[in-house]
């Protein structure tokens, strides 16, 4: 999100990211200090329960066991969603996708951006690139809706 969105202030990356501006600062500052974002103490294991309410970590934010509440108070992305889910950000795959995900989280316009001032000789490499990303987004997604019915 830092990456993505340089310009932006720190309460505007806090609302996008679904974590308090503290959060958004220290990360920042440590991304900055070439640190680890994530400080050793906060890693937890993806089956510790959350703060003593006893729900498994795995269910507190999202899945099946926990169903959205479109007309609920606190209207929040999918993405803002999962950037708050402790069972991700406590296992190294989980924050890979959550900074994958992250990484390229981008309003239309800055895509427009990118491709306006993307050098001509560059087009068709970025556009492979950006095809064979697009393939493998969608083989995830493939696997993942199969998941979901039931089927490995």
């Amino acid at each position: 999100m830092l990456a993505a969105h340089p310009e932006a202030t720190l309460r505007e990356l806090a609302e996008r990211s679904g974590v308090s501006t503290a959060t958004v600062r220290d990360v920042r500052d440590r991304v900055r200090r070439g640190q680890d974002p994530v400080p050793d103490g906060r890693r937890g294991g993806a089956g510790d329960a959350v703060a003593g309410a006893g729900i498994p970590r795995r269910h507190a934010t999202c899945g099946p066991d926990r169903p959205d509440d479109p007309g609920g108070a606190e209207a929040l992305t999918a993405l803002q969603k999962l950037a708050k889910d402790p069972s991700l950000k406590g296992t190294e795959p989980g924050r890979l996708l959550l900074r994958m995900l992250l990484t390229t989280q981008l309003e239309p316009s800055g895509w427009q951006a990118i491709a306006a001032t993307l050098p001509a000789h560059c087009a068709p490499l970025v556009r492979a690139a950006a095809e064979q990303r697009a393939a493998e987004w969608n083989a995830l997604a493939r696997t993942l809706a199969r998941h979901a019915e039931g089927v490995a």
